[in-house]
């Protein structure tokens, strides 16, 4: 396969990168946070439905006003958040979807790691909605 080169993405004031990657499909990659990093995911948009999920299925952490009850918009601008990335034990491109539901007060990319939303009083929601989402 050859390499194409994908979209540029400002990393910070410094720099920008622009991301290589083999995309036979054209689908557009993302900019996740895994452990308060960046990294990139190829979103598919393919959903999966599974009748036995693994038990440890990877996390994709997206964030939303308001509460399970009466779920509002979703956060612009904040980045999703996954528990697993290549080389973790237990990852695979499939991602269950967990939506954490925060106030209206609550700045965009505070959060920035699993823990961090883990250990949040923010509540979550688990779906059970799965995506093929690989991480780049």
């Amino acid at each position: 396969m050859a390499t194409t080169c994908g979209p540029v993405y400002e990393v910070s004031a410094k720099y920008t990168e622009q991301l290589n990657y083999s995309n036979p499909v054209g689908r557009p990659v993302q900019p996740i946070r895994f452990e308060e990093e960046r990294f990139f995911m190829l979103n598919t948009d393919y959903e999966e439905f599974w009748t036995h999920p693994p038990d440890v299925p990877p996390k994709e952490y997206v964030f939303r006003y308001g509460t399970k009850a009466a779920p509002g918009g979703y956060l612009p601008g904040h980045l999703p958040i996954y528990s697993l990335i290549p080389g973790s034990y237990h990852y695979q491109p499939l991602v269950e979807v967990v939506e954490v539901y925060v106030p209206s007060t609550y700045i965009a990319n505070s959060l920035r790691s699993a823990h961090a939303v883990l250990t949040s009083d923010y509540p979550t929601n688990e779906a059970g909605t799965y995506f093929v989402r690989p991480v780049l």
